[in-house]
């Protein structure tokens, strides 16, 4: 195994070779032109400084990626600029990971683990093995499903829990919301339950690409079957919410839950992007109206600026005004994108719903919202669920299947 490092300083050489040297070749080149020269088809993992005298370390990203040249390595840019936009442009031209200066050896160690991991090395002390074949998995996969918005008031947590429980009622599968609105997260009054644990309780324990020891710690499972990973009840220090926590986090759900789904708040964090990226959904919430629209357009833009594929995107019209300020057709001009279903408007029931704490798909299953809710539910699940043979459903999830005019 080779990793390539670019650094003028030899500072972060050092680091990594200290790290990696009895399990890997660690090179080191001093600009970019030699990272450029020396870069072919034996280098697994590039690490980009940021401090070279011929050119920047997002020319060098460009330029790297541009090329036919080992399109498999993987990429970890170092930077001193922690702006998202410079963050959102180092993802765009094809970094793996992004880690901003200063940084420590275990910081360093984590993210190159994980890339390792991703492309298929299982590391053990002082011998690094090739990668394995993957064996086949005995269950059913795990899907995860993220709502997302920047427009607040949009309807995305109230989308969200009601997604999350159609979902239990079709197919009875194991499934988690998780709360990532941390300073005003919204799912635990929604299922107006008196939440004990939180995110708050995984401040320790994190390894990366591995599981989180204290995952059972905060995770409730809620009387109507679904299970929440909650926002912390109050503000709290989240600074341990790095990448390497995310993947933690991926790594305990995914052999847990056949669903994953996932609240965010308005806003493209790095808990944000984090979840975004590894999403096999998105569902992009918007609401007929200029602000929402606007929000919309500038959110499908930074998907597409941090390599998020719009087959995953899906685009949901939340009706929650009485009437349409904006023409569905005009939404779908200005953004380029279809609209994949339309919630209908319901503001008395989804109110009492809210006050009370039990979602709308719960107490009102068969009015037009939520009818389209289990709809969505459907359109969202797994293949292997959809693929069942109609004596194996329920009869409401043969009803949603029938709605759909999808044959068995």
């Amino acid at each position: 195994m080779r990793i390539l490092v670019v650094d003028p300083t030899s500072n972060d050489y050092l680091l990594i070779s200290a790290i990696y040297k009895q399990i890997a070749e660690v090179k080191l080149v001093f600009s970019g032109m030699e990272a450029i020269q020396q870069f072919n088809d034996d280098v697994n993992i590039l690490v980009i400084g940021t401090e070279m005298a011929d050119m920047d370390g997002i020319t060098l990203l460009q330029k790297i990626r541009s090329s036919e040249v080992n399109s498999k390595a993987a990429i970890l840019l170092l930077s001193t600029d922690p702006s998202l936009e410079t963050k959102l442009k180092a993802y765009q031209f094809g970094t793996d990971e992004y880690l901003v200066k200063p940084i420590t050896a275990e910081m360093i160690s984590d993210r190159i683990d994980i890339l390792l991991q991703r492309m298929g090395f299982s590391q053990e002390p002082g011998n690094l093995s090739v990668p394995e074949k993957p064996i086949p998995s005995a269950k059913i996969r795990s899907k995860k499903i993220v709502f997302h918005s920047l427009r607040g008031g949009s309807g995305v947590s109230t989308l969200a829990v009601n997604t999350a429980l159609a979902i239990v009622d079709l197919w009875q599968a194991p499934t988690i919301i998780m709360d990532t609105a941390f300073y005003n997260g919204q799912v635990a009054m929604l299922l107006n339950y008196n939440q004990k644990k939180s995110f708050a309780d995984l401040k320790s324990g994190v390894f990366s690409g591995m599981e989180h020891p204290d995952i059972a710690s905060a995770i409730e499972k809620h009387k109507i079957g679904v299970s929440v990973l909650a926002a912390p009840r109050f503000p709290t220090s989240l600074d341990f919410m790095n990448e390497v926590f995310w993947d933690s986090i991926q790594a305990t759900l995914t052999p847990r839950f056949e669903y994953i789904v996932v609240d965010t708040p308005h806003d493209f964090s790095d808990s944000t992007i984090s979840n975004l990226i590894v999403a096999d959904t998105i569902i992009l919430v918007v609401n007929p109206e200029i602000s929402s629209l606007r929000a919309a357009v500038s959110a499908l833009r930074t998907y597409k600026h941090i390599g998020i594929s719009p087959k995953k995107i899906m685009v949901i019209l939340n009706h929650n005004v009485p009437n349409y300020t904006i023409d569905p057709a005009r939404i779908q001009s200005t953004l380029d994108i279809n609209i994949d279903m339309v919630i209908p408007h319901e503001a008395v029931e989804v109110a009492k719903a809210i006050n009370i704490g039990m979602p709308v798909v719960k107490t009102k299953p068969n009015i037009p919202i939520s009818a389209k809710i289990f709809e969505l539910a459907y359109k969202l699940s797994l293949d292997e669920h959809k693929a069942l043979e109609i004596d194996q459903l329920s009869s409401l999830t043969a009803q949603v299947r029938e709605r759909q005019n999808i044959k068995s």
